[in-house]
């Protein structure tokens, strides 16, 4: 057996094993056999299961974690398994459906620019809501220089829609001139769902000649001395007493004052935001222009309804695009056509007119 086991690169042991198999089963019992284990002695016992399940079916809403949570509380002497078994255990019983998947905006894809000179990026936010007297709350937008952190606005909002910032940048723009890429998160009205993430603020900027650009979902450090901004922002006034909404402001533009006039900044070398930074020399108001298409591109106007009329059929690409120019070009590697507005990539058209949105606002290789 010795030299056997030893020419087959096996144990003994185990070529004991063989040999008792075959004696007590013949050669039925040389089958590879299952590994699964006969016990399982950290199994959830079938009352924790019942627990789960009748209090599941009591709260239909409540998920494995709150779930888990509420019965830790209410059994105390009793051990429940993870939360991700018990999202198993609620699954293999019918009790929890896939949830709808969430229509994102899609990332820009591009590599975020340099702050190389002043007026190269600006960066706009919200800051959080700040609440009020009489229970209102307002809510800071905020514009700022990123090479030398210059504050250019800080205004109390009560609403956020397109309609009512566009004044404070066009304000802004009057006053200090047009940026070359204006830096935001992924949030309305800097972006949408819509392909590319196009929105009418970012629409508008383009057609202004200022790119918008977006740091990637969850990484607000990509923004980081926006950030560090309304970090300093809150310090200074959100800890106040409750006032009116007029004398909020007042507060915001003393703050302005202090952040850009007096206040030294140790990225900086001591020196104050004004020392630093220079007006545009792009002036506003300018003309809008139509995004310019090469040669190479076939250019379609977005109807009423969000449709282009391609190959003879009309084509839904979104009504945040209407009445705007896109261009469309072959890509040979892909095999279909690429559809652009300006120089974000939209989505894609195939052979057959089908219009995909795009993944990504960063243009493929050529």
């Amino acid at each position: 057996m010795t030299a056997l086991c030893a020419e087959h690169g096996i144990s003994r042991d185990k070529g004991y094993k063989w040999v008792r198999r075959y004696d007590e089963e013949g050669r039925n019992g040389l089958a590879n056999r299952s590994r699964v284990p006969l016990s399982f002695p950290h199994a959830t016992d079938e009352r924790t299961v019942e627990l789960i399940v009748q209090t599941r079916k009591e709260f239909p809403n409540w998920g494995p974690r709150k779930l888990k949570i509420y019965l830790e509380r209410l059994h105390k002497r009793r051990c429940f398994p993870a939360a991700s078994t018990m999202g198993r255990i609620l699954s293999e019983r019918g009790l929890s459906s896939p949830q709808a998947r969430e229509k994102k905006t899609p990332p820009h894809g591009a590599p975020l620019q340099d702050y190389a000179r002043p007026n190269r990026i600006w960066c706009a936010d919200f800051k959080g809501s700040m609440n009020l007297s009489h229970q209102h709350q307002c809510t800071p937008l905020t514009i700022s220089d990123g090479y030398s952190r210059y504050l250019l606005r800080c205004e109390g909002m009560k609403k956020m829609g397109f309609g009512d910032i566009k004044p404070h940048f066009e304000s802004a723009f009057s006053e200090f001139g047009l940026p070359d890429i204006i830096r935001t998160d992924n949030g309305p009205p800097f972006a949408s769902r819509a392909p590319g993430g196009l929105s009418k603020l970012s629409i508008w900027w383009i057609k202004l000649g200022i790119t918008p650009e977006r740091i990637t979902p969850g990484r607000p450090t990509q923004n980081g001395r926006h950030e560090r901004i309304h970090r300093t922002l809150n310090l200074e006034t959100g800890h106040l007493p409750r006032v009116d909404f007029a004398t909020q402001q007042r507060r915001f533009d003393h703050f302005m004052h202090v952040y850009n006039d007096l206040r030294p900044h140790e990225a900086l070398g001591g020196l104050c935001p004004k020392d630093v930074y220079k007006k545009s020399s792009r002036r506003y108001p300018c003309p809008l222009n139509e995004p310019v298409y090469g040669p190479n591109y076939e250019v379609r106007k977005v109807l009423s309804g969000g449709e282009i009329n391609w190959k003879g059929e009309k084509v839904f690409i979104s009504e945040s695009l209407e009445t705007q120019q896109v261009g469309i070009r072959w890509h040979e590697p892909e095999r279909l056509w690429l559809l652009e507005f300006g120089d974000l990539l939209v989505g894609r058209l195939n052979q057959e007119g089908r219009f995909r949105r795009s993944d990504t606002t960063k243009k493929p290789e050529a």
